[in-house]
C-alpha cells in the first residue's frame, strides 16, 4: 500500500465503527480504481463511497474493478461521479457538510495556485463536522544534498514565504 491508503482506511474503519450505515466517504481523482475497491473493505457495516474521475475513461474501467473484488452489497455501496471535482456539489449538493473521510491522492499538483485555494474551498464545504481528509501527492525528488539548482530555488522562496513555491508559471 502507498503510505497514505494504510491510515486512510485504517480512519475509514475507525469512523464505519462509530458511524454505522451512515458513513460517507469520497475519493477524488481515483483514476481506475485502484484505491476505490479497498474503502467498502475497510467498514465494518456498509457506508457509501463516492467515487470522483475527471477521465470518462477511468470512471467506465472502475465497475470492472469493482466486480472482480467486492461483493454485490458492497458494489452497490460505491457511486461514480465523472467531473471536475471543483464541481462536485453542483453535482451533489446533498453531500455539502456530509462527507466523514475524504481522500486524495496524486491531484494537488496540477492545479495552479488558484485553482488549489478552491479546490480547499470545496473540501472544506463538503467535510462533516470532525471530517477528516487524506490529501497526498508524489513530489519531484531533488537528490540526497542541497546542490539541486531547483531545490535551491525552492527554498529560497519558501524563505521568502511564498505559499506555492514550487509552483512555477508559464
Amino acid at each position: 500500500l502507498p503510505a497514505i491508503e494504510l491510515p486512510f482506511l485504517c480512519y475509514v474503519h475507525e469512523e464505519s465503527i462509530r458511524l454505522g450505515n451512515g458513513l460517507q466517504t469520497l475519493e477524488f481523482a481515483a483514476g481506475f480504481g485502484y484505491v476505490s475497491w479497498k474503502v467498502p473493505l475497510a467498514w465494518s457495516k456498509v457506508g457509501s463511497h463516492i467515487v470522483n474521475d475527471l477521465s470518462e475513461r477511468g470512471i467506465q474501467e472502475i465497475p470492472h474493478v469493482l466486480h472482480s473484488r467486492l461483493p454485490e452489497n458492497l458494489r452497490s455501496a460505491v457511486k461514480l461521479d465523472c467531473g471536475d471535482c471543483l464541481t462536485i456539489l453542483d453535482r451533489h449538493p446533498r453531500l455539502e457538510g456530509n462527507v466523514h473521510v475524504l481522500y486524495v491522492q496524486n491531484l494537488e499538483h496540477f492545479f495552479n495556485p488558484n485553482q488549489h485555494q478552491s479546490f480547499l474551498r470545496v473540501i472544506g464545504r463538503l467535510l462533516a463536522p470532525g471530517g477528516r481528509a487524506f490529501l497526498s501527492s508524489h513530489t519531484f525528488q531533488f537528490g540526497a544534498d542541497d546542490a539541486h539548482p531547483l531545490l535551491r530555488l525552492y527554498k529560497s522562496r519558501k524563505d521568502a514565504g511564498d505559499v506555492y513555491a514550487g509552483f512555477a508559471g508559464y
